[in-house]
């Protein structure tokens, strides 16, 4: 007969059983008490920790409410322009799993704006984030394939997107190889809308098909380099046989002397090809930062940022020369304001030229202050469409962003964060995004975040 027949409960059966029941002693799983209640609790708690001992299996979870007062983040206000108000909140459960060379990771996540569905209704939210296995074979090779997150280098090209609630995810294979210092990815990716049997018009305003290769080497405990090239492919506008190929290159350099408090990034790609409309690219990127800790608890640093613009006083010129930024980040580079994220969308192709500085002070072990400056200008020319009689070019000067920021880690699983905003634009930036650029905008936010 079974064991599990034997015994009248879950109760009676760890009680018979010594080595489990020490082993739930002493994880503080159970104690006296504990055995006399509630037995769905005990044998969930009891499953989970089991799956973790044996099959090294992991299960997480995130809560990240965030409350945040919106008066031109984003976009300029107006006269008739009154502040949001409202709270987000990202719920994500992930279970990861573990053996021998194998390992694999399912993530969903709710992603919502607190009252945006009445109390009652039955509305489905819940979003599959990651899917992924990875197979490590020998000779320091990898597979890894599925829908996960891209995060290269300084997210610049491929980023996780973090401080968006929903994140950034793609369907792609990698083959990844590692030995010592050195690494190597190559991702691909082909996308379709639904399962067919022969090729058809993708009508999702996103790349058809991916593929990039990053390498990068340490060459020391002072110096990192990286290179990565980027391909993807833009689907013709409801044609199948046609296929905009934009191809994205570059590299970087990164150093750090914890010895001498000194560190320093420099990075820079050529972007060419063709873009969604089929017209050909010929732009660039380049960005420099110098940063020095001035004490323990204090580091400063200065930086550019230069994405290549239209020149629409140029008529001869038929290229489009406004560098994209892909899939990267820009909350985190171009102020939190998040005024610039798309840059060849966000002004018009004029692209952007970001001279930015940050000081960050650290006034305890758990509470971490930062200031930022940043000043934003066109690197191209851009005709104001606004004047009806002569040809005039818009003013360069787009405006300077002041970020104020606090996190505070509460303990290990919980960080509280909260920053003030306010963009001091120039008139260009209202012709450009709309609004008033002589009205105060300002944006703040809290934002809580707990991972179990």
């Amino acid at each position: 007969m079974p064991p599990f027949e034997k015994v009248a409960s879950l109760s009676e059966f760890i009680s018979e059983n010594s080595t489990l029941k020490e082993y739930l002693l002493n994880k503080n799983i159970i104690n006296v008490k504990v055995m006399k209640t509630n037995l769905f609790i005990l044998a969930f708690v009891l499953i989970t920790e089991l799956t973790n001992l044996y099959a090294q299996s992991k299960f997480s979870c995130e809560l990240r409410p965030r409350f945040e007062y919106r008066n031109g983040y984003k976009t300029l206000r107006d006269s008739a322009s009154k502040p949001a108000y409202l709270t987000s909140q990202r719920s994500r459960i992930k279970f990861a799993f573990e053996k021998d060379n194998i390992s694999t990771q399912i993530s969903v996540q709710d992603v919502r704006v607190w009252g945006e569905v009445k109390n009652k209704d039955d509305v489905a939210s819940i979003l599959l984030y990651e899917a992924w296995a990875e197979l490590n074979m020998k000779s320091g090779f990898a597979i890894k394939a599925g829908r996960q997150e891209l995060n290269y280098d300084d997210e610049r090209l491929l980023s996780i997107n973090n401080w968006n609630n929903v994140g950034a995810t793609h369907d792609v294979a990698i083959l990844k190889y590692k030995k010592s210092d050195f690494q190597a990815h190559l991702g691909l990716a082909y996308n379709n809308d639904v399962e067919k049997y022969f090729e058809s018009n993708y009508p999702v305003k996103y790349y058809k098909s991916l593929s990039y290769l990053w390498l990068s080497y340490k060459l020391n405990n002072n110096l990192k380099t990286s290179v990565i090239s980027i391909a993807d492919g833009n689907q013709k506008d409801k044609s199948e046989k046609i296929l905009y190929i934009r191809s994205t290159s570059g590299g970087n350099i990164n150093y750090k002397s914890d010895s001498i408090g000194l560190y320093a990034d420099l990075s820079g790609y050529y972007q060419f090809g063709k873009d969604v409309k089929g017209k050909d690219i010929n732009a660039y990127f380049f960005s420099a930062k110098a940063g020095y800790f001035l004490t323990k608890k204090m580091d400063a640093f200065i930086a550019i940022a230069y994405f290549s613009g239209n020149d629409e006083t140029d008529t001869a010129n038929t290229k489009k020369n406004a560098f994209s930024n892909l899939y990267g980040m820009g909350h985190r580079f171009l102020g939190l304001m998040d005024y610039f994220t798309e840059i060849d969308k966000h002004t018009l192709g004029g692209g952007l030229i970001d001279y930015y500085g940050q000081l960050k002070y650290k006034l305890s072990s758990k509470i971490t202050t930062s200031l930022a400056y940043h000043n934003f200008q066109l690197s191209g020319k851009l005709i104001d469409k606004t004047e009806k009689t002569n040809i005039v070019t818009l003013n360069k000067q787009l405006g300077s962003e002041i970020d104020f920021s606090i996190d505070y880690k509460i303990n290990d699983m919980t960080t509280l964060q909260c920053g003030y905003s306010t963009m001091l634009a120039k008139k260009t930036l209202a012709i450009i995004k709309g609004g008033d650029y002589q009205k105060y905008t300002d944006w703040a936010w809290i934002m809580l975040t707990i991972k179990i």
